[in-house]
Parts: C-alpha cells; sequence; structure tokens
C-alpha cells in the first residue's frame, strides 16, 4: 500500500507536467496539418489565378497580331498596287516619243504610298508582349508608314530626265517599305495560328 502512495506520489506531479505539453503537441500537431492544406489550397489557387492570366494574356497577343497582321496585309496591297501604276508612270516617262501628261499643265506624284497606322499608333505600347525582336522589327515596318499625303509637283517646264529620277526615287521608297512587310506578317500570323491550335487541344 504504502508502494502505491508513492507511485501515485510521483505520477500525479508527472501528469500535470505532462498533461499541458500532449495537449500543446496535439494542438500543434492538428494546427500544422490545418496550415498544410490551407498552404495547398492557396498555392492552387495561385496556380488557377496565373494559368488564367497567362491564358488572357495569350489571347491579347493573339488578338493584337491578328489586328496588325490585317492593317499590314491591306498595307501591302495598297503598296503593290502603288508600285504598278508607278511603274506604268515611269514606262510612259521613258517613251520620249509621246509627251508625257505634266508636260501639258503639270502634275504632281505621291512622295509615299497612302497606307494606315491606326492600329499600330493604337497599340504602340503593346508591342512589348511580342519580345524584342517582333516588336523592333512590327515598329521598323511601320517607321515608313505615314497617313498624311505628302506630294511632289511636276512642273510643265521640268526636264523628262529630272521627272524621270523623281519618279524612280518615290518608287524606290516603295519597294523599300514593302520588302518588310512579309517576314513580319508571316511572323505575327503564326502567333495567331498558334492561338487557334491552343484553343483546339
Amino acid at each position: 500500500y504504502k508502494r502505491q502512495i508513492d507511485n501515485s506520489a510521483w505520477f500525479a506531479p508527472l501528469a500535470s507536467f505532462m498533461g499541458p505539453i500532449v495537449g500543446l503537441f496535439l494542438v500543434g500537431f492538428f494546427l500544422f496539418i490545418g496550415l498544410g492544406k490551407i498552404s495547398k489550397m492557396q498555392q492552387k489557387h495561385i496556380d488557377h489565378m496565373l494559368v488564367n492570366e497567362e491564358s488572357v494574356q495569350k489571347r491579347e497577343k493573339a488578338v493584337l497580331a491578328s489586328s496588325l497582321a490585317g492593317e499590314l496585309t491591306e498595307n501591302k496591297i495598297k503598296c503593290e498596287a502603288f508600285i504598278t501604276i508607278y511603274n506604268e508612270l515611269l514606262r510612259n516617262l521613258r517613251d520620249s516619243d509621246k509627251k508625257a501628261q505634266y508636260e501639258e499643265a503639270g502634275d504632281f506624284i505621291h512622295q509615299r504610298p497612302p497606307l494606315s497606322r491606326s492600329i499600330f499608333d493604337a497599340n504602340v505600347e503593346k508591342l512589348s508582349v511580342f519580345g524584342t525582336k517582333l516588336a523592333g522589327d512590327v515598329a521598323g515596318v511601320y517607321a515608313a508608314v505615314r497617313q498624311d499625303p505628302e506630294y511632289f509637283n511636276l512642273e510643265a517646264n521640268m526636264p523628262r530626265p529630272s521627272a524621270i529620277r523623281m519618279v524612280e526615287m518615290v518608287l524606290d521608297d516603295a519597294q523599300k517599305t514593302l520588302e518588310p512587310m512579309d517576314p513580319v506578317i508571316a511572323a505575327l500570323n503564326v502567333i495567331v495560328r498558334g492561338s487557334s491550335n491552343d484553343k483546339k487541344l
């Protein structure tokens, strides 16, 4: 009986000491599990938001690429038509057997093809979505595009060789404006097609 008293004498303080520790341990354990679940849920939510944000950015990039490709394709067609018309004018000027139209009462010619740049101007700050290379190429193509028409006057008394040189200069500038359009249009269309393929998947 005495031994039982002795045992209870040391067990009671031990129990009173260990009880709160075990309790704290259990609280900590469940808290750890709970926080882990919350952390996983938060990470899942963040990942979901990032995927949505990336999807929105891809869509915006594709829409911008499509709009610019459309505007540049129209400009390419206008530029090609301009070059055709001015090549014909040059051919007529080189025909010395015929009197040139400008020699009768004077005339004027466009300094450059009348092209559009409204989509580019409205979205110039968004070009960075294409990356440095393509953004630079797009800006480079539009550097030669002016919306305000400018003209050269062909006075009636202008010597034919001077008029020919002027038209040659205009044609040369138009050709330089046209040349970089195809690769840029192609690169923009790759982005558009890539977005369409993502939607199918």
